[in-house]
Parts: structure tokens; sequence; C-alpha cells
């Protein structure tokens, strides 16, 4: 298929007739593709025929269903079917029972879906070698070394949370690399490694225009990102990101844009030795520990947020009591402080959030 540009604006034009979803689906068998189209059909629209004023009989009522087509694709089988789904309604109800019917797929259509299993397959390669060190992290294999307090952090994996330059360099040397182990693919050309909206990927040919659904994909495809100068230091501090796609790629006459949109899981990255999960939760309050005398990445940290002394002084910093975030015990008085530690970044759908996490230890008075 040769592919033209198309200009990037047309990706947020509302959806003609001949446009149809593609939901994803990687772990569907026959049954369960037949099921989630169903699930799809428009819901019945009812209304009221009496008269303004006049008693409502049994009869008064009208309801009816409109029919929809769209395409579930299993892009690890590399098979789609096409479905059009219809709610059954009598006049005056409508069946909870959905018709479904089986359509063949146009000849456009199915070179679009080439097209996606060549997309899919390229990115699995590309990116999948990594998907192994997921395993390792779960595990705690990330976890086995620990920082000294005296190691300096030479990267930190935070400043992908705090600072937005640097967000945007490790997204684009991450789309980059994916890039680069692409290789010289028909599509290749058209994929872009600069920071693009929040919308979904369409890809088109001929009449066949097909925006592609990943609400039900359960195989994500992941790429990790190391920080430091040595091998320890990688090893301590990483960010796991889960890949999708974004833009739209087609053969009529413009301009055609994608690329590929990241969102760290934090459950398998890792910061000093740490899960990012129980340093950065969804918000809430973290109680550190004399732990955080290793985290030379997350002191700095902590060090550039807000720190707010809550109490009067405590006898010393020992005895297993929480640590000053700058590390150790330096013989001052010794106050309880919460920091609000701030943390931006985007999620899977795109969007950008930001929580506050509340944590707790002692500080300089």
């Amino acid at each position: 298929m040769k592919f033209l540009f198309i200009a990037a604006g047309l990706i947020t034009m509302p959806l003609q007739a001949d446009q149809l979803t593609a939901y994803v689906c990687d772990s569907c068998n026959n049954q369960e593709a037949q099921l989630l189209a169903e699930s799809y059909a428009p819901a019945a629209q009812c209304e009221y025929t009496n008269p303004p004023g006049t008693v409502v009989k049994p009869d008064d009522m009208n309801c009816s269903a409109a029919p929809l087509e769209l395409i579930v694709v299993n892009p690890a089988t590399e098979q789609a079917v096409k479905y059009r789904v219809q709610q059954k309604c009598t006049g005056m109800g409508c069946n909870p029972e959905v018709s479904l019917s089986k359509l063949r797929l146009t000849a456009d259509e199915r070179a679009v879906l080439a097209t996606y299993y060549d997309i899919e397959s390229s990115i699995n390669d590309a990116v999948g070698q990594m998907n192994e060190m997921i395993e390792k992290s779960i595990r705690g294999d990330f976890s086995a070394l620990k920082a000294g307090s005296e190691e300096q952090c030479s990267a930190n994996p935070m400043d992908y949370f705090t600072k937005p330059d640097t967000k945007s360099d490790i997204d684009k040397a991450i789309a980059e690399k994916v890039k680069r182990n692409i290789g010289d693919r028909p599509w290749s050309q058209y994929m872009t490694i600069s920071p693009m909206d929040p919308v979904g990927f369409r890809i088109e040919h001929g009449s066949a225009q097909l925006s592609f659904n990943e609400k039900h994909r359960t195989q994500a495809v992941y790429e990790r990102h190391f920080f430091g100068a040595t091998p320890e230091q990688k090893n301590l501090n990483n960010l796991n990101f889960k890949v999708n796609y974004i833009g739209k790629i087609s053969d009529q006459p413009g301009l055609s844009s994608w690329g590929i949109r990241l969102s760290v899981d934090r459950s398998t990255s890792w910061v000093d030795g740490h899960r990012l999960t129980d340093l950065t939760p969804n918000g809430g309050s973290v109680n550190l520990t004399d732990d955080i005398g290793s985290m030379p990445c997350f002191r700095e940290y902590l060090s550039q947020q807000e720190v707010e002394i809550t109490g009067p002084p405590v006898s010393g910093g020992g005895g297993g009591a929480p640590s000053i975030p700058g590390g150790g015990n330096t013989g001052l008085q010794l106050c309880p402080s919460k920091t609000k530690g701030h943390a931006c970044s985007t999620t899977a759908d795109g969007a950008t959030t930001c929580t506050i996490t509340i944590f707790r230890s002692l500080a300089p008075c």
C-alpha cells in the first residue's frame, strides 16, 4: 500500500457514514467477539405519541433502535469479523436480545487491516524485547541492589514527573528508538517522534476508514527507560512505559502523521530500588523511614518540594525514628514535617494528571 500525506487536522473531524470502529481484542475467540459486538448495540429510543394533555395508553409508546456496523479484530491471530448489531424493537417496546449478523469485509477494509497487522508485528518486534523486564520488576529483581548513602544521583527518574522538558526529551528518545528499530516499512516514514495531541489511531485506504479502539486489549506492549551512569544505578532507577498509537495513516492527498503515546506503569517502575507505587501512590500519605538515607534520587526530588513543620522538636533522630529528607542525623533539632510531593504524568488515554502525595518525616526545625 502506498501512503501519501494527509492533513493532521483531519484526525479530529467527525466520523462520516463509512467510518467504522475496529475494537481490538487480543484474547477474543469467535464467541467472545460476538458478545463484544453485541455489547455495542445502540440503546433503544422511546417516545410517547399521545397528544399533549391526554392520558397515556399502552399503545402510545413508539420505540426504535438504530443499527450499527463495527469490526472486532484480534491482532494476535490476525482475524477480524465485521458485524451489524441492533436491538430488537416491536414499536411499543424493545427486547434486550440483540440481533447480530456477520458482514463481508470490503477489499479496502482488508487492506487497512493488513496495514494494521504489519504495524502491530513491527512494533512488537521493536519494543517487545523489553517485556521480560516486567517480570523482573514484579519479582523484585530490580530492588536486589541498594544504593549506598554516599552515592550520588546521576540521573533522576522523578524528573520525568516534575520537569516538562525532561519528560519531552525522554518521550522523544523512546519514540526515536522505536522508529529506528522498526526500520524502513511502507508506513514508517510518516511516524513522528514529536509529541502529539491525545487522539485515537486511524487508518484510511480508499473508501475504508477504520478507527482502532484498544479498550479491550489485554496484552500491552512496554518499553523501559534506564537512568544513571552505571549498571547498578540503571538497575535501581528505571521507568516502564506502556506504548499506544495515536494519529492517522491514509492514502488520501494531504499530510499524514502518527506516533506513539507513552504512559508510565508505576507498579513496575523504580527509583532508588523502590517501586514508584510505594513512594508516589495516587495521592494519599507516605511515612518515610531511615531508608530515605539510601535514596539519593528520591531525596533530590523531595528537596525541591514544599516542606511544612507540623510539630514541636523531638529528641534526636535515631531509635528508628524517621530521618530528615536530606538523609542522616545532623545533630540539629528535628521537628515532625510534611512534604507535598507533586508529580504529573500522562495516562493511557492521553490525559495529563497531577497528584500530590504527603510525605511525613523529620526535618530541621
